[in-house]
């Protein structure tokens, strides 16, 4: 399996997929719970996702389309280089894990509160 199927399969689903999700949880959330959602933290939210899903997977379209494939054993010169670039996808990956903590943040914070307005 080459670099440009992984990365194009990725980019389909959470490109396409995923944003609309998040999109419609933001435009839904407030009219079913009635509780606003901060704006700058939903900027926050997407821009973190968006940057970090393009810097990850745009690079590998690049790579699979001059034939290297996603190395899963490491031999020789061609190991260590699809080593460091597994490594620079790991070290990108996180900035996706940044922008998920502030939609987990919110999760936790409306469902609090909502509780909070249920029950008293």
């Amino acid at each position: 399996m080459s670099y440009y199927v992984v990365a194009h399969f990725h980019y389909v689903l959470s490109m396409g997929a995923v944003f609309a999700l998040f999109a419609a949880w933001y435009f839904w959330s407030p009219k079913a719970e009635g509780l606003t959602y901060n704006d700058r933290k939903g900027r926050l939210h997407f821009w973190g996702l968006f940057i970090g899903v393009n810097v990850t997977f745009l690079p590998m379209h690049f790579l699979g389309l001059q034939g290297k494939l996603w190395a899963l054993i490491y031999t020789g010169l061609y190991g260590q280089a699809c080593r460091t670039m597994n490594k620079f996808y790991l070290l990108i990956q996180n900035s996706l894990y940044v922008g998920k903590i502030f939609y987990l943040k919110y999760i936790i914070f409306n469902l609090q509160i909502y509780l909070l307005i249920i029950y008293l």
